[in-house]
């Protein structure tokens, strides 16, 4: 009788498995070059030997869907055991109403500069590879990044220290930034007067203003290094400034050359109270000649 009614039950294959928990997760955007594809693998063995996490934190390597599968092996094999995914970043596809057969603004004769910062600006918040792993916060690096010992005691690496925190950033640059913050200051204020907005962080506000003032450039982040909140920064109103900074009128990021890491020290003036922004760079971390082999 069992086994008879057995073959009159039915099952639903189609339903979906349950999210992953929500975890800190660590993303490089990495280039098909021999040189990239080598600092990567360094930086990931760094990443084992002084992040405490157990290798429990998930590696995104978005890409162009130009490494081939042994590149990937090789990437995957400098981790004994965290998880590594390769996510595709299309790199062909431009804002609407944004021509780039038309424009002349590009360097080298290519947009790629371009790309990268707008996918870090508004394109990897909600990127499905994201989505799907549940991505909480967002360690990034570059390919030359390293960790070079220990963490402090009492530091999150790769996640974020408290609960309010939505930035954790690397050193705060005032460079001779002028000809590639044409315009975006002036349309941040534009912005800000159109929604009625007020800096939630005054003192990184003035601190803008005043050397825009004064000398027509603006402060960045060196982002080759920070950890950002996911849900802060796909936030609707973070991300309507995100969206019109990069992909509407006037196209800065295209036009100007508008850096993710001045766009991400100006969005945080506006959006993110001080409490919510850790200035100081991990004493671990280390980029470019720092890095052994590199």
């Amino acid at each position: 009788q069992y086994n008879r009614s057995l073959r009159h039950l039915t099952f639903d294959t189609s339903a979906k498995k349950p999210p992953p928990a929500p975890t800190p997760c660590i993303a490089l955007l990495l280039a098909n070059a021999p040189k990239d594809v080598h600092n990567s693998i360094l930086a990931i063995k760094s990443i084992d030997e002084y992040i405490k996490d157990d290798s429990a934190t998930p590696l995104l390597v978005f890409q162009e869907g130009d490494l081939s599968s042994e590149t990937k092996q090789r990437i995957i094999s400098a981790s004994l055991n965290r998880e590594i995914n390769f996510p595709y970043v299309d790199f062909s596809s431009y804002p609407s109403g944004f021509d780039p057969l038309g424009e002349t603004n590009n360097i080298n004769g290519t947009w790629g500069h371009q790309q990268v910062s707008r996918f870090w600006i508004n394109q990897l918040w909600t990127h499905d590879a994201v989505r799907d792993r549940n991505c909480e916060s967002i360690m990034r690096l570059d390919a030359d990044s390293c960790f070079l010992k220990h963490m402090d005691v009492g530091d999150a690496l790769p996640g974020l220290k408290w609960d309010n925190e939505v930035y954790r950033a690397n050193k705060m640059q005032k460079d001779n930034s002028a000809p590639f913050v044409k315009g975006l200051f002036q349309f941040t204020q534009l912005y800000m007067e159109t929604k009625s907005l007020k800096p939630r962080n005054k003192d990184m506000w003035e601190t803008a203003n005043t050397l825009f003032q004064t000398t027509g450039r603006m402060p960045s982040f060196s982002t080759d290094f920070e950890i950002c909140n996911v849900s802060f920064f796909a936030r609707e109103d973070v991300m309507d400034y995100q969206m019109a900074i990069a992909d509407q009128q006037p196209f800065g990021v295209f036009r100007e050359s508008w850096s993710d890491g001045h766009v991400r020290f100006i969005t945080l003036a506006v959006f993110a109270e001080p409490s919510m922004v850790d200035l100081n760079t991990p004493s671990s971390y280390g980029h470019g000649w720092r890095c052994p082999g590199i």
